[in-house]
């Protein structure tokens, strides 16, 4: 695995426990829902770069995947209003932090889209 992507994933795993620390007052389907957003987003970089043996099934890789994308774009989407609203952004830092958001994500999309094409 590069060191780049170690970088990643140690970022995400830091920035998972802060979510999890932080919004623990949600109730614990929060805490076992961001748990399984890291878990996954793990396990899909663990297959791609085969430092854990990969499912025969591509349903597995695409439900973790799926998964992903229902947690952080649907149940943190209320969050994200709400951090939106607090801090009172200007339109630039919004675009700012919305661009973050999808730069932070590409990597998965990445993996995850070139971790499919394995299958076939």
């Amino acid at each position: 695995m590069p060191t780049f992507m170690f970088l990643y994933l140690l970022f995400v795993v830091v920035g998972g426990v802060f979510a999890i620390y932080h919004y623990r007052s949600r109730g614990s389907w929060f805490i076992v829902g961001e748990s399984f957003s890291l878990l996954f987003t793990l396990m899909l970089f663990l297959y791609y770069y085969e430092l854990y043996p990969k499912p025969k099934s591509i349903l597995v890789p695409v439900g973790m995947f799926f998964y992903i994308l229902y947690w952080e774009l649907i149940e943190n989407r209320e969050l994200i209003v709400e951090e939106f609203k607090k801090e009172q952004m200007s339109k630039e830092e919004s675009m700012l932090m919305i661009a973050l958001f999808v730069v932070m994500l590409s990597p998965l999309f990445y993996v995850s889209g070139m971790l499919f094409s394995s299958y076939y």
